[in-house]
């Protein structure tokens, strides 16, 4: 019987999909087109370097592990970091059918 509720239990947890959820608040920056942006999502606790592209309608932020370009942001302590856009203020939700464990898809238009 115990064996049973084992295969039940290892079956479940390897169904299980890590959902990404939560959101950025970007404020303004030091300068007039530097952004903070600013989250809570567990997402970020894995990673600390990411890199990321803005195409004027989204941001898509990619985790950065063995490789990690210039341009990548460190996300610190603080859970900010600091990007030059012209994104607009206010809080965005993370796009949960987009977005994945290696990859945040955020829509701000």
């Amino acid at each position: 019987m115990n064996t049973d509720k084992s295969k039940q239990k290892s079956t479940e947890q390897a169904l299980t999909i890590p959902v990404v959820s939560g959101s950025i608040t970007v404020y303004k920056g030091r300068a007039d087109r530097y952004r903070d942006i600013y989250s809570k999502s567990s997402w970020f606790d894995n990673a600390e370097y990411f890199d990321i592209q803005d195409d004027g309608e989204c941001l898509i932020i990619k985790k950065c592990y063995m490789e990690i370009p210039k341009t990548a942001q460190k996300f610190t302590k603080a859970r900010h970091f600091q990007f030059v856009s012209e994104l607009p203020l206010g809080t965005f939700d993370i796009d949960k059918d987009e977005s994945n464990e290696d990859e945040l898809v955020i829509y701000y238009r």
